[in-house]
């Protein structure tokens, strides 16, 4: 009996289909068991490279590309495209088994001879072929196709061999950058999911090369009408929890002898697999033995549960303990002290500190006290002067001599002094106090500690999540990206007692944003210096989406309310084109500027949403909220308002540079961050608008003149 398979590409082609043609792709699938595409409209595309290509009818606009088995009764439904596109992706791609791993791959043979023919009209250059050192079969022998090798062969920058990675399969992808890398061809054989090196492939047979983890991945296999309803009903849930098979040997491998690594880029799956972490875990630790799963911010944790609860169901989700870093805390040091420990809040303590500058008589700002208090003092948990004396000052300008740090510790002792009378505490502090109960503890709270957005922890914090779980195997999983760095915090993961070496992984591909969006994106990020959580430099080296789509636009405002009409009118032309308000997302600097757009949406008679730290995703509203809120989160459309000059950089946000160079330096790299992760947050649709003179990190990207 015939069946059909579902690409990755195909669900979300249907995820962004109108209400009636995605009916119409449901029904074909459905019927298709009985009649094999029978009366089905197939057609097979002229001048096909693959003779297995084929087109099958949905309605006079829409067509389906499917691949037709050459043997057996599989068929693969690859993608849901407009009647005219439908044909000429069947045209340009070939549907084969990669013979060395045995899995599936679709390439775009007419865009690889395009870059083929663009690299042998390049000048000639001095650089060495990056692949000269390797011989035909070793590079045949871990994936990469015959007819790319002459490709390969050309390869003399990094330029040239991520634009070559970015059009082959990701396996292949991925073989070229590890071997470019360093990895030596062992190395990288290792990492290769899904075939055994005993097995003989068999490169006709599709029915055995899904059963492969290299493509079992990609791919979902309907059987019933049942399973297709629950497939079509949550396409996009589906694969914001699928795994890559990278991305899964680093979730489902039993025993890691000690705290894991894995960073990347916006949108490489990061969460994705620490949430798949938490569930290969569950099903290896007894019920009694309890899970953590931690981030920054509150707004991330509903939906880090809700995902959970999509990949696991209601009992992995309440296997799983979900909170975010500072709730932790505050609990922790509640059960101890028998009451709940009073927070001292922003303004609070900006006035504490202004107050203790006026009592003890001494120059500094009172932000800079913040700073030194937070990065040098609560950081290295000093807690009386010899030490702070004697510390060290990472990331701190201004240096300071003997006679100021005595001044600047007696207005720490001043500030010390207003805590106590108000009987408040900052999140840092009860983070550091609720250290401090664990560790007298001779049995911690959690078998397993698993970490998300790490990069934006302070290493008070750090010392918390280490006391939370015993030091042994897959005690923790961290996971984080140094450049979505957007709180002014840094943490060397060893000097807080979490040691990764041997034990750190990197992410390359988006598997969110289209690679025209990233492109733009990444070009914000230039200058900005990330490190890798551990005080090591990071790189950008082989970041790419897979993802193609539309341009960002940008559009300039003659004004605040311009822009909020103009937001308003891109708002409903999407929703007019099927996207539905829950799927579009405004992104502010500031909450101000994000409550008057949302105020012109509401005026529109548009539904709206404003993020607010709990705030549970509505699915039917525009979702408007601080670059900061949208951080985690993500949306088929995102526009990013208000990129003026004056706005983006924010000027409160930066530390003058008479003041701290360093910090002023740091300070604009953040700001640099955070636009790129409300970038990020988008799929499909990205607007960048301003009104006024744009911001200086819109020109320094090239598209704005």
């Amino acid at each position: 009996m015939p069946r059909i398979v579902l690409s990755s590409s195909m669900l979300r082609d249907y995820a962004r289909l109108p209400q009636d043609v995605a009916g119409k792709v449901s029904n074909l699938i459905t019927n298709f068991a009985q009649q094999a595409f029978a009366g089905a409209h197939i057609e097979t595309p002229k001048a096909a490279r693959d003779p297995q290509a084929r087109t099958v009818r949905i309605d006079n606009f829409w067509r389906g590309v499917v691949m037709a088995p050459v043997r057996g009764d599989t068929y693969f439904l690859l993608r849901v495209m407009a009647h005219d596109d439908a044909y000429t992706w069947a045209q340009r791609n070939l549907f084969r088994i990669n013979s060395a791993t045995g899995g599936i791959e679709v390439v775009d043979i007419a865009e690889a001879e395009a870059v083929a023919d663009t690299l042998a009209l390049a000048p000639a250059a001095n650089d060495p072929l990056v692949f000269a050192g390797l011989s035909d079969k070793t590079l045949l022998d871990l994936g990469v196709a015959a007819d790319v090798l002459p490709l390969v062969r050309t390869i003399r920058s990094d330029d040239q061999l991520e634009a070559l990675a970015l059009l082959l399969p990701l396996a292949q992808g991925e073989v070229l950058l590890d071997l470019a890398g360093g990895k030596t061809p062992e190395e990288v054989w290792s990492q290769i999911a899904g075939r055994n090196t005993t097995e003989t492939i068999d490169t006709g047979d599709f029915e055995a090369a899904l059963q492969r983890d290299v493509t079992a991945a990609e791919f979902v296999t309907i059987d019933g009408p049942e399973e297709l309803l629950d497939v079509l009903s949550k396409p996009l849930d589906l694969w914001r929890v699928f795994l890559h098979p990278d991305q899964r040997r680093l979730a489902y491998r039993a025993t890691y002898s000690g705290p894991v690594r894995v960073t990347g880029g916006a949108g490489t799956g990061k969460t994705v697999v620490a949430m798949h972490r938490a569930k290969a875990l569950a099903e290896q630790l007894p019920a009694d033995q309890p899970i953590l799963f931690t981030t920054f911010t509150k707004n991330l944790t509903g939906v880090i549960g809700r995902n959970l609860e999509v990949l696991g169901g209601k009992a992995l989700r309440g296997r799983v303990t979900v909170l975010n870093v500072d709730r932790i805390a505050v609990q922790i040091v509640r059960d101890a002290e028998g009451g709940r420990p009073q927070v001292l809040g922003a303004v609070e303590e900006t006035r504490a500190w202004q107050r203790a500058i006026e009592e003890v008589g001494c120059d500094f700002e009172a932000d800079f006290l913040q700073r030194e208090w937070e990065q040098v003092i609560l950081a290295q948990a000093i807690s009386n002067r010899d030490d702070y004396l004697r510390a060290a000052r990472p990331g701190r300008g201004g240096r300071l001599d003997r006679r100021q740090r005595l001044v600047l510790w007696t207005a720490v002792e001043a500030f010390g002094a207003i805590q106590r009378e108000s009987g408040k505490r900052t999140f840092l502090q009860l983070s550091l106090e609720a250290a401090g109960y664990l560790q007298a503890r001779s049995v911690r709270p959690y078998a397993a500690v698993i970490v998300d957005e790490a990069q934006d922890l302070h290493p008070a914090q750090w010392r918390l999540l280490r006391a939370l779980v015993a030091e042994g195997p897959n005690d923790m999983f961290i996971v984080g990206d140094g450049y979505q760095r957007i709180y002014a915090n840094r943490t060397t993961l060893s000097k807080v007692g979490v040691s990764v070496v041997g034990r750190s992984h990197r992410l390359r591909i988006n598997y969110r944003t289209t690679q025209q969006i990233l492109h733009w994106a990444i070009a914000l990020l230039k200058g900005v210096e990330a490190d890798d959580l551990d005080g090591e430099a990071d790189t950008l080296h082989g970041y790419r989406s897979l993802l193609t789509g539309g341009q960002p636009t940008f559009t300039a405002c003659t004004s605040s309310a311009a822009e909020a009409k103009h937001v308003v009118e891109w708002a409903q032309q999407l929703h007019q084109h099927e996207f539905e308000y829950g799927e579009i997302a405004i992104a502010a600097r500031t909450r101000a500027v994000g409550d008057a757009v949302a105020a012109s949406l509401r005026g529109a008679g548009l539904p709206v949403q404003v993020l607010e730290g709990d705030t549970e995703l509505e699915p039917a509203a525009i979702a408007v909220g601080t670059m900061h809120r949208m951080k985690g989160l993500e949306f088929r459309a995102v526009a990013v308002v208000d990129c003026s000059r004056g706005s983006v950089p924010l000027p409160a946000a930066i530390v003058p540079e008479n003041v701290d160079p360093k910090a002023h330096a740091r300070s604009l790299e953040l700001e640099r961050s955070l636009v790129f992760v409300a970038a990020t947050r988008a799929r499909e649709v990205l607007s960048v608008s301003w009104s006024g003179m744009p911001s200086e990190l819109l020109l320094a990207t090239g598209v704005v003149g």
